[in-house]
């Protein structure tokens, strides 16, 4: 699976970030929140749906969150680091930051236990009551674990879809169903249980005998099938009952009568109806609608049908167990209209040549057999769908594995890509990269993804939101699967090439072998977002080496994809989007983790119940993608290897489970006898290691509930004893641990696991705001609103307070620090596997690092010796190396800085970003003045220094320098220095400037733009934000910039297709001229001229000749223009780039170039904010072209209408970034955000209750507003009586909504306090 959280959704932004214009916060203090079920661990029960066993985050199963992963408003750590945490021999240090003997925050109440079930059955309204009318056989089957008695096999079923299917009409429609499933028997019965959701029986038999025949009999709460019921467990600690899993509800049991299922005859027949859903704001799941499409070659529009069954969407497909460790084989035929184009099925479906007697206009197709697999993974797509001219591959062509079986299925492999009326040019890059991508997998697992499946076919369903990893057919959504080299850019190739590798690595991870239930979704993500990258580097390596290329000539040079190449260990470390829009939740893992997992109220990774988990979030893709991460370049350094043992780690996982269910201690137990294996094939190697492992990890083995690793937690943090620390902690606790390097007394020169471990036990929670001191207690939300949400705050309080709350060297597995040597000048080969041979010379040096590759997921805090030391290397890097040149070339003499070293730069300069605005106290025990002005001094020094010109320094130590700055630079209006701040920035970055600046202008076409990837990713954004800077203090350089952008404004498709009609003059219909500006260029060019300085004011009006608007127009006239391109344009790239340069509109419009600080509430960028920008994007407007549905009636043809809808619908997965953005570029315009939301809120996004969860929107932008920048905007967002909180504490906003914006605010309030004025004191006299 892979969620985009509604495109280039929300929530990621930097609560710490501002400027003149604030970019995104990669260094912030505090993560963003991300919803989902967290820490806590009992609750009362409810009269209506009961809360999730734990606490959370979100009141819903969130359509903007839910699905997609909720916010990381404030801050994605820029620097990552690497190394995973390790348990060691226990021969270190003893010393602990903060020892094991202080006292511990009390622990939540014990995990649960379970009584046998109660039965409740659920109404029409969603309120339980108790089950009365189920027979003594139906009672007893359900309240035991019914599925031992009844295991399905065998699931064939029959669907008939009818020609109203694939219109495009609104109706509620219908689908009929036959269905036989057979079980496994183990003792007679005369019930049997499945779930099932929307689903009304026809007909139910066993053996031939009739149970009921007619929709009267099989009526729900009848004599044969029960009324929707679901399971609930006693728990202890708990007043009341609660439901434990999503498997427990959506319960029905048929009561069988005389008849009964028994181990000779395990065959129940049934006949049913479903509901056919649609597709409208991507949490649907079940049998569904897409949105329309006009097919290739025709004119009308029609829909697909397409199932999405993760989560829980099977039981709306058919009876069944709905559960990820229930496997069985699924049959498919399904009756279509005979105009239908194509069925496609997770195996290969063929259509057969007689008519259906009984409907004789209607075609069966029959489908192949499935691999035994999980119910979500039932997939089906009918309608007009067309293959894409495949790329026949010749043998040779992908290398050959040595593997015979596995070269085998790779030269039988078909793998198939279709179009739902998309031009086939779109889909260049999924047939040059899909089957390589398989093969690769293959080949470095030695093992297929299931014999059983021969053909794969990728196609995107138009409207879907994310992509689902379907056995045998992977569907996409068709923002990144088809892609449009002209418009999408270096970003539009990185999100499509990394979603198709993703769900490839599912065909092994997710499909042969599946997570054992969804509160472990993790294990399944984890490890296909892990891979994802690798498979990235072998396309743009090993493949876009050969020349391969497509009938109509494109190539992976012409796409870009030889651009990949060294690349992906950047990329895996930071995300650059080009206009702050939120990262998908696997692009770049570390980054995106030490962001998300820094908030304490963020869920782990495993959460106690999967009631509010959905598919996953933030912390189950990257999280666990950064840990393997870490643990493989840990193994390397430990057997001090170039070897990555990891594709023979997940080799052997994936045949050892293959067909089966897994657990994260399953991975770990394969780990270990790996390791095992290779001492006992090596007596030369070293056996330290495997001991350590199997110490930290065995006790997950064969835990294999939640409450037996839970148990193995506690116990290491209730015995004090750092020797029973486990790797449980990182997977079923939240947040990340902080690592103190403040004393030679813990290296062991001779002795490197001694060494990792002695600084493994200084490690504790690093959380970035406590709740210690806030008024969070106030906002209690009312009791009925708790119930509701399953939200309590004093919970969540209580939960944090635990998390963040447990001494040193009692939670986090030790020892699996991998180091290397910061340099400017690589001789020492100490990269990857070298570090520990080296250690006794290296570790009495002054430039070491406890990270490898940028790959840590924890902060570390160094001495203030050697964090000085560290800063004057990064300083001097500048001669980055060579792509070609390797660790040897640098042994025998070159001197040049590693992608490596950059890396950890990168890391260490995030650390301190975050730590000092976190004030964490961790940074006293190290002898270090880790202040704001420390980290602006070093920052300072940085960017002095550094080689510029090159892509990989400006994409990880320029891109983290720039993001720092102006992260640091929301701290100026608080010691009254906006002025002297943004001369400070512009002073200090002016050469990087330059550098880029040479790079892109003034051409910026695609012939003249750098083929360098991460220059393509980091140039465009550098100069779009520097350009934000009041214009009042720019220097020469900066105004060159703006100047040469605003030329560039009237040859782009916003200023020719909708500026012109908006000035009154004639849109120009051939926009995609070749003179346009490159697609990575484009957002530099409409963030600017949103922002609309004099230059573009004249740019404007030079090129619109006979225009009678005046220059104070065109600000407003540009917005209007940005809202008629986002809801009209067919391309949604570029109606992205207009929805993300809304927030920026008039910041540079004064035309005494004041800087909307100064110039206050009457700056014209705060009046169209409060006056058009946020009334059209909430829809509370009532003019004619407003983004509303009342809006969208105006526009005259039916096909913008259904646009102009569907636009609507998705904004609402953007308006917390958009709102976010615009609220961190200073106190007037945060100011008129708040007041805006305090004021509309009832009547926020209208029409869309019944498709859109509105509340849920509300309540995320509110927990994405960046913490407020000075005193007065603190009041007014906190203030316990007058405040915004104050004003929606009763309007169903979840506890984490309260307790994230208190404590951020709190925290933020008190930086400014204590440092605002020491920072302007520093930014003024350097």
């Amino acid at each position: 699976m892979n969620g985009r959280n509604g495109g280039h959704s929300s929530l990621l932004h930097s609560a710490d970030a501002e400027a003149g214009f604030a970019p995104l916060n990669l260094e912030a203090s505090s993560s963003a929140p991300i919803h989902g079920n967290s820490h806590s661990f009992s609750r009362s029960s409810s009269a209506k749906r009961p809360p999730a066993l734990g606490r959370a985050t979100s009141s819903k199963r969130c359509i903007i969150v839910a699905c997609v992963a909720a916010a990381l408003t404030i801050a994605l750590g820029v620097g990552l680091g690497v190394g995973l945490s390790s348990g060691g021999d226990d021969t270190g240090s003893s010393d602990t930051a903060g020892g094991a003997g202080e006292p511990v925050a009390s622990p939540p109440p014990a995990p649960p236990t379970f009584a046998p079930a109660t039965l409740m059955a659920k109404s029409a309204d969603g309120t339980y009551a108790p089950l009365t009318s189920l027979s003594d056989a139906c009672q007893r089957l359900a309240q035991g674990n019914y599925w031992e008695t009844l295991a399905p096999t065998t699931y064939s079923l029959n669907l008939t879809l009818t020609g109203d299917m694939f219109k495009p009409s609104t109706g509620p429609l219908t689908f009929d169903a036959s269905l036989d499933i057979t079980f496994n028997v183990t003792a007679p019965t005369s019930c049997v249980v499945l779930n099932a959701r929307d689903l009304n029986f026809t007909s139910v038999a066993v053996g031939g005998a009739a149970v009921c025949s007619s929709a009267a009999a099989c009526i729900s709460d009848g004599d044969a099938v029960s009324a929707p019921f679901a399971r609930f467990q006693a728990v202890q600690g708990s007043s009341g009952a609660q439901l434990v899993s999503t498997g427990d509800e959506d319960l029905v049991a048929i009561d069988l009568g005389a008849a009964q299922l028994t181990p000779q005859s395990g065959t129940l027949s049934l006949r049913y109806t479903g509901l056919l859903g649609r597709i409208v704001g991507g949490g649907e799941t079940g049998l569904l609608r897409s949105r329309s499409f006009v097919p290739l070659g025709g004119n009308a529009s029609e829909v697909l049908v397409a199932t999405q069954g993760a989560q829980n969407g099977g039981r709306k497909i058919l009876p069944c167990y709905d559960q990820p460790r229930f496997k069985a084989v699924f049959e498919v035929a399904v009756q279509v209209p005979n105009s239908v184009k194509q069925v496609l099925s997770n195996g290969r479906c063929v259509q057969t040549r007689t008519l259906d007697a009984a409907e004789p206009t209607l075609r069966t197709w029959a489908c192949d057999a499935t691999p035994g697999m999980s119910t979500y993974l039932l997939a089906l797509a009918a309608g007009s769908i067309d293959e894409v001219p495949p790329l026949v591959w010749s043998k040779g062509q992908l290398p050959a594995t040595g593997n015979d079986t596995v070269d085998t299925w790779a030269d039988d492999l078909q793998v198939r890509v279709w179009s739902a009326g998309a031009d086939p040019a779109l889909l260049q890059l999924a047939t040059l990269v899909a089957k390589p991508a398989f093969v690769y997998y293959a080949s470095q697992l030695g093992v297929v993804p299931g014999e059983e499946i021969t053909t794969y076919n990728l196609l995107a369903i138009p409207g879907k939101k994310g992509a689902m990893e379907n056995w045998g057919l992977l569907l996409f959504d068709e923002r990144r699967f088809l892609y449009n080299q002209t418009s999408d850019g270096a970003h539009g190739l990185f999100e499509g090439v990394s979603v198709i590798c993703h769900e490839i690595a599912h065909q092994w991870f997710g499909n042969l072998i599946t997570k054992q239930d969804w509160t472990l979704v993790s294990v399944d993500e984890g490890i296909a977002s892990f891979l994802e990258y690798k498979c990235m580097n072998y396309l743009g390596s090993t493949l876009a080496a050969q020349n391969i290329s497509t009938a109509d000539g494109a190539s992976l040079q012409s796409l870009g994809v030889s651009l990949l190449k060294n690349t992906v260990n950047a990329t895996f470390f930071r995300s650059s989007t080009p206009q702050l829009e939120q990262p998908g939740i696997h692009e770049a893992p570390v980054q995106v983790a030490l962001a998300t997992t820094s908030d304490p109220a963020t869920p782990p990774i495993v959460p106690q119940t999967d009631l509010y988990s959905g598919t996953g979030s933030y912390p189950q893709y990257a999280k666990p993608a950064a840990l393997l991460r870490m643990f493989e370049l840990f193994l390397a350094e430990a057997e001090q290897s170039d070897n990555s043992r990891m594709p023979t780690i997940l080799s052997t996982l994936a045949k050892t489970y293959a067909y089966r269910t897994y657990h994260w201690g399953d991975f770990f137990e394969v780990a270990y006898q790996v390791l095992v294996d290779t001492q006992r094939n090596d007596t030369t190697h070293d056996d330290t290691l495997v001991p350590l492992v199997q110490q930290r990890t065995q006790g997950m083995w064969n835990a294999d509930t939640w409450q037996a690793n839970w148990e193995l937690v506690t116990t290491a943090v209730d015995s004090g004893d750092p020797a029973k620390a486990t790797l449980a902690p990182w997977f079923y606790m939240p947040s990340y641990p902080i690592f103190a390097f403040d004393n030679s007394s813990h290296i062991n020169a001779s002795n490197y696991f001694a060494t990792t471990s002695a600084f493994g036990l200084t490690a504790r929670p690093y959380c970035a705001y406590t709740l210690e001191g806030t008024s969070v207690q106030e906002f209690e939300i009312p009791e009925s609103v708790a119930n509701a949400t399953g939200d309590s705050v004093q919970s969540l309080v209580d939960s944090i307070a635990y998390a963040c709350g447990v001494p040193a060297g009692l939670r986090f597995f030790p020892s699996t620090l991998a180091f290397d040597n910061l340099t400017a000048c690589s001789y020492d080969s100490t990269a990857y596997g070298n570090w520990s041979t080296n250690w006794a010379s290296i570790a009495g040096g002054d430039s070491w690092v406890d990270n490898q590759y940028g790959a840590k997921l924890f902060r570390s805090v160094y001495s203030q010796e050697h964090c000085n030391h560290l800063i004057v290397e990064m300083e001097n890097m500048k001669d980055v190396c060579d792509a070609a040149t390797t660790e040897a070339d640098n042994a025998q003499g070159n001197c040049c800085t590693r992608q490596s070293d950059l890396l950890e730069g990168a890391a260490l300069l995030g650390d301190m970003v975050a730590l000092a605005q976190a004030q964490d106290p961790m940074t006293q025990l190290a002898d270090v003045n880790l202040t704001v002005p420390y980290v602006l001094d070093a920052l300072r020094r940085v960017l002095t220094g550094g080689d510029k010109a090159n892509g990989q320094w400006q994409f990880l130590l320029g891109g983290a320098s720039v993001d720092a700055l102006f992260a640091l630079k929301r701290m100026e209006e608080a010691g009254n220095c906006t002025r002297e701040f943004s001369a400070f920035v512009q002073r200090h970055l002016d050469m990087l400037v330059q550098a880029v600046r040479e790079d892109w202008l003034p051409d910026a076409s695609a012939d003249a733009a750098p083929q360098d990837f991460l220059k393509q990713l980091a140039g465009p954004r550098f100069l779009w934000q520097v350009g934000m800077l009041p214009q009042s203090s720019q220097n020469t350089t900066i105004a060159g910039v703006v100047e040469d952008v605003c030329a560039l404004l009237p040859r782009t498709p916003l200023f020719k297709r909708y500026l012109l009609p908006q000035l009154g003059l004639l849109a120009v219909d051939d926009a995609a001229d070749a003179d346009t500006p490159t697609a990575d260029f484009l957002p530099a060019v409409y963030m600017i001229g949103a922002a609309m300085p004099q230059e573009c004011a004249q740019s404007i009006l030079d090129a619109a000749n006979g225009t009678t608007v005046s220059k104070a127009q065109l600000p407003e006239r540009f917005g209007w223009a940005l809202q008629d391109c986002y809801r009209n344009s067919a391309d949604l790239s570029e109606a992205l780039r207009c929805l993300y340069a809304l927030p920026m509109l008039g910041v540079l419009a004064d035309p005494s170039g004041g800087d909307v600080a100064e110039v206050g509430a009457n700056h014209t960028a705060v009046q169209l904010l409060t006056e058009s920008t946020l009334p059209w994007l909430f829809g509370n407007t009532t003019n004619g072209t407003a983004l509303s549905i009342g809006g969208c009636n105006t526009v005259p043809t039916n096909a913008g209408k259904q646009r102009c809808s569907e636009r609507y619908t998705d904004v609402t997965s953007h308006l917390p970034t958009l709102v976010s953005n615009a609220a961190r570029l200073t106190s007037w315009q945060y100011q008129a955000a708040v007041s805006f939301l305090q004021a509309n809120w009832d009547s926020l996004l209208p029409g869309l209750s019944d498709t859109v969860d509105t509340t849920d929107v509300r309540c995320t932008t509110v927990e994405q507003l960046p913490p407020p920048p000075t005193e007065a905007t603190n009041s007014q967002l906190t203030d316990p009586d007058s405040g915004l909180l104050a004003s929606i504490k009763a309007k169903g906003c979840p506890a984490s909504t309260f307790v994230r914006s208190i404590g951020r605010a709190a925290q933020f309030s008190k930086l400014l306090t204590s440092q605002a004025a020491d920072v302007c004191d520093y930014v003024k006299t350097h």
